[in-house]
């Protein structure tokens, strides 16, 4: 388990942390899966994950830089 709690050891210090109050944003590799899917945006995508204290929610924060304006469609 890769979210352990402050009284576990994790080399991370912000990895360790009260279950019941806290949210840590974290790495995640869904912006280099991404970019490994869609070539064309390697080198203009990054990524954050926010760790929440329950068992089943995950969110992840995905920014783009883009060269021009555009829309939804």
């Amino acid at each position: 388990n890769d979210q352990n709690l402050i009284d576990n050891f994790h080399k991370g210090d912000r990895r360790g942390r009260s279950a019941a109050l806290n949210m840590v944003i974290t790495e995640t590799g869904a912006a280099t899966a991404a970019a490994k899917a869609l070539p064309e945006l390697a080198g203009k995508l990054t990524g954050n994950a926010i760790r929440v204290p329950t068992p089943n929610v995950s969110m992840a924060i995905l920014n783009l830089n883009l060269e021009k304006p555009t829309t939804r469609e």
